[in-house]
């Protein structure tokens, strides 16, 4: 975590620094928890070592097994970085010396092997290449005395919190204006993080007691997005202080705001709400936290909370089942910090090790160390929490599809004199699970059902026996709305899908896509751009009905973003390539944990070959021969123009369903492929007409 410290160096004085007494390093593990079943969720204080000057900053790097920690030695005095390995908790000699002063806040862009660290009072930002662990660059012109600092991974910008919010591009090294974020006179910016789903940087306006919302696309502060805290009412009342620090959980869509109590209120620790970061509502009710938690982070693979407790010198840990505090690590009671209170305060940066199962808390004070704690055990499920009572819910979407008004079906191209016409064409995909939390507007015919999988029917289309290949055209579309309540702008339409399919079974699909980010930055008009690609593989035959479903390529596909840095697993480039760049992030892997789930579902296909008097067997391909598929799986409606019985083979409805079978898994269905042999073109008597040139 990154935020900057709201207790300058002032608390660090005599006072402070001689009610603490520097802990020596624990050697072995401390137990937190009593007696537990092997599975029950402790926690155990590996080492504390001792971690160079005011260490208020901390920045997990899994992929270098470091964390980086700010070293800074007070105004007048060049800071430092330092890091230890995490997986041992054994800190570094080595040290990377910075030109700057009073290194406040550093992040890690983990995909572009960088960490940034911002200087409190001279409006620089130092950029080090992690590989090398040296300067590459430092950055002027950035806002002094700046409240916090957040990295896009997805486009390589980083964002400074101030009064307002400054962009800075990594890669150009330039400095973006400041965009006012607060109507208040004096805004208090207290924490702001970026969510890679929604591109939004969420942040906490103290002064203004809300959440608001940075437009990271656009560079906009999105002035309608003020979701209360402080006068958001629980039990009838109301719950005062003011949202301080943020945590994210992007897999539930969870946003979290510790709120601090204000001079009037009449409680005094930091308080844990959740909002839904998709509908901008509050969910389930207050968990309490420690005394001035400093900061809070949650593991993306468990979904705990974990807050960082300053005056308490503890670390709470939230648990997803029960959404209460169900640990506490209390460095007082292990001998590693003294007491509580202001004059004890020796709790502040966190970081969440999820490669190495581990937390880190600093205690900046006196002799500054860094608390390394192994987790053990198993958490379970965590429990969806109802929306809490007395806000407005979303209206419920129109159940019916809105006019198709893109271009007309695409026309196929020549079919080959030896092709047959097919009939009862369909097409199912439901994109990829990241896509799933996105509204979805159905236009024409397509339908779609609770697993999100659109399904296009009645296309033409035609299938060759002799080259084995086949072309289906279908009408209408869809388009996705990341956000519509928060930027409606932001749109991807998709329609009148072409789906293309050689010898081998390989094949693509295009679709007419247009975009829109803001209302002055759309596409023109629609382009047909190739969406997927399909590996070689077999088609089933079942009586006349062919049909496949198969994982797209993704894996192991690079593409090279604009920033040249090389993403590993990416939709087809032609389609990336059109995009706009600031939402091309969500077709490829940048190094975000919610990457597995952008990878995109298999799709489902199945036509009828139309005048074929006898099943043609199907003929193995390159991936190996599967039984024939019979009857009609999950009991759906048979093929419209079939008899309807065992050998009809399966609806669009349950290749939908097989569609949404898991990313990147193939189906067992995908067996045989069409080759119609040379006895049995005698008895095929309708032949599609030549397309027009």
């Amino acid at each position: 975590m990154h935020h900057q410290p709201i207790l300058r160096r002032v608390l660090a004085g005599a006072t402070l620094v001689g009610s603490l007494v520097a802990a020596a390093v624990i050697a072995s593990p401390v137990s937190i928890a009593s007696a537990a079943p092997a599975d029950a969720r402790s926690f155990a204080v590996a080492s504390t070592p001792d971690a160079g000057d005011l260490v208020r900053s901390v920045a997990v790097d899994d992929s270098a097994d470091r964390t980086y920690f700010t070293i800074d030695r007070g105004s007048g005095t060049p800071g430092a970085i330092g890091w230890l390995t995490t997986s041992t908790g054994v800190v570094s000699e080595q040290i990377i010396e910075l030109a700057g002063e009073e290194p406040a806040n550093v992040a890690v862009n983990e995909t572009a092997h960088e960490l940034y660290v911002l200087h409190y009072r001279s409006g620089e930002l130092t950029v080090i290449d992690t590989t090398t662990s040296t300067v590459e660059k430092v950055i002027e012109g950035v806002p002094a005395f700046a409240s916090g600092l957040e990295v896009n991974p997805d486009s390589n910008d980083v964002y400074v919190l101030a009064d307002g919010v400054t962009t800075v591009d990594i890669p150009t090294g330039a400095v973006g204006p400041e965009v006012a974020i607060s109507g208040q006179a004096f805004p208090l910016l207290k924490d702001g993080l970026y969510d890679s789903r929604t591109k939004l940087l969420w942040i906490a306006e103290g002064r203004g007691g809300v959440v608001t919302a940075y437009n990271t696309l656009t560079q906009t502060w999105l002035s309608d997005v003020a979701i209360p805290v402080t006068a958001f009412v629980y039990d009838g009342t109301a719950l005062g202080g003011r949202p301080s620090t943020l945590a994210l959980d992007e897999q539930l869509g969870t946003l979290y705001v510790a709120v601090a109590p204000r001079l009037q209120d009449a409680w005094t620790n930091t308080k844990l709400i959740s909002i839904d970061t998709a509908t901008a509502l509050h969910i389930g009710s207050p968990i309490e936290l420690g005394n001035t938690t400093r900061e809070i982070a949650v593991d993306s693979s468990t979904h705990e909370v974990y807050a960082a407790n300053g005056f308490s010198n503890t670390l709470s840990i939230v648990d997803p089942v029960s959404w209460t505090v169900t640990q506490t690590v209390d460095f007082s009671a292990l001998g590693i910090t003294t007491g509580t209170g202001t004059a004890n305060a020796d709790v502040w940066a966190l970081g969440v090790s999820e490669a190495n199962n581990r937390v880190l808390v600093s205690h900046p004070y006196g002799t500054s160390r860094i608390s390394v704690i192994d987790r053990f055990g198993s958490v379970g499920t965590p429990t969806v929490r109802e929306v809490a009572p007395g806000q407005d819910q979303p209206a419920p979407e129109a159940p019916e599809n809105a006019v198709w008004e893109g271009p007309a079906r695409a026309e196929l191209s020549e079919a080959p004199a030896t092709a047959v016409e097919t009939a009862d064409n369909s097409f199912a995909w439901s994109f990829s699970k990241y896509s799933t939390a996105w509204t979805t507007t159905l236009f024409g015919g397509v339908t779609s059902d609770d697993e999100h999988v659109m399904t296009f029917t009645d296309g033409v289309g035609w299938a060759d026996p002799v080259s084995g290949r086949a072309q289906i055209a279908w009408s209408d579309g869809f388009s996705f709305q990341p956000y519509p309540g928060l930027a409606p702008d932001v749109r991807m339409t998709f329609g009148n899908p072409v789906l293309s399919v050689e010898a081998d079974g390989s094949g693509t699909v295009t679709f007419d896509v247009s975009w829109s980010v803001a209302s002055d930055l759309v596409s023109d008009g629609f382009s047909r751009v190739e969406v997927v690609t399909l590996p070689a593989g077999d088609r089933t035959t079942a009586g006349e009905v062919v049909s496949f479903v198969r994982s797209p390529d993704y894996a192991g596909r690079e593409y090279i973003d604009s920033n040249g840095i090389v993403r590993g697993s990416s939709f087809p480039a032609q389609y990336l390539e059109y995009l706009d760049e600031s939402i091309r992030a969500w077709f490829y892997s940048s190094g975000s944990s919610l990457d597995p789930t952008k990878v995109p579902n298999a799709v489902a296909v199945s036509y009828r070959v139309a005048d074929a008097e006898a099943p043609v067997p199907p003929v193995p391909g390159d991936g190996g021969a599967t039984p024939p598929v019979t009857g009609t799986p999950g009991g759906g409606a048979p093929v419209p123009g079939t008899d309807g019985t065992a050998s009809a083979g399966p609806v669009a409805s349950d290749l939908a369903a097989l569609a949404a079978t898991g990313i990147g898994v193939e189906s067992p269905l995908a067996a045989g492929l069409l080759l119609l042999a040379v006895g049995t073109l005698a008895v095929l008597r309708r032949r599609v007409p030549r397309a027009r040139q």
